[in-house]
């Protein structure tokens, strides 16, 4: 496995695991800016949810088909490639969680805007 290997099959974990947890940081904007809000901005925020849950849900599934299987199924060293992208998958993941814990404990401290 080449180096470029390596950091795609991270990098796109990663992105993954970005995208897979971003429902939360969409949830803080909701109650935080949108929720008492015109109708419009609640309406734009439900469409960009329905796209970041599509897509959340449909590229891990193309990336671990095209990156870690590949033209290959039955290839020798689909665990460690596919533990690979766990663990960028899982540090994405970890990243979102933890930014969004940042946010609220902030956003506690900073009085709401009107």
């Amino acid at each position: 496995m080449t180096s470029i290997e390596l950091f795609l099959l991270v990098g796109a974990g990663y992105v993954c695991g970005l995208s897979i947890y971003s429902g939360f940081a969409m949830r803080w904007i909701l109650v935080r800016f949108i929720k008492d809000g015109p109708a419009w901005t609640l309406l734009a925020w439900s469409a960009w949810m329905l796209v970041n849950t599509l897509t959340a849900a449909v590229i891990p599934v193309l990336l671990i088909a095209v990156l870690v299987i590949g033209d290959q199924p039955g290839r020798p060293d689909f665990w460690p490639r596919l533990a690979l992208f766990a663990t960028g998958l899982l540090t994405g993941m970890t990243f979102v969680l933890g930014s969004m814990y940042v946010f609220d404990r902030t956003s506690m401290v900073v009085k709401k805007p009107r």
